[in-house]
């Protein structure tokens, strides 16, 4: 989910999680959208995690909760969107 505020030129980028291979495409993003960014802190495949000593602002994660069998919730998501 990307949104763009109201009061300002800034985006906000929220995923559950953020794959390795996205991350020169995320890079692209916090440089010439000014995006920060908040991903979910685990997935439940193999795949590996984008490395966030490369982003230039603070990368903040989210705490992934399973609810039940494979629904699951991402703490802090539902407040960004306000």
């Amino acid at each position: 989910m990307v949104t763009k505020s109201k009061l300002s030129n800034k985006f906000c980028c929220s995923l559950n999680f953020a794959p390795h291979y996205r991350e020169e495409i995320f890079l692209r993003m916090e440089k010439d959208l000014d995006c920060d960014f908040f991903f979910g802190n685990r997935t439940y495949g193999t795949i590996k995690k984008i490395d966030y000593s490369r982003f230039n602002k603070k990368v903040k994660e989210l705490v992934f909760t399973n609810i039940f069998k494979q629904l699951y919730l991402l703490k802090g998501q539902t407040k960004l969107s306000f």
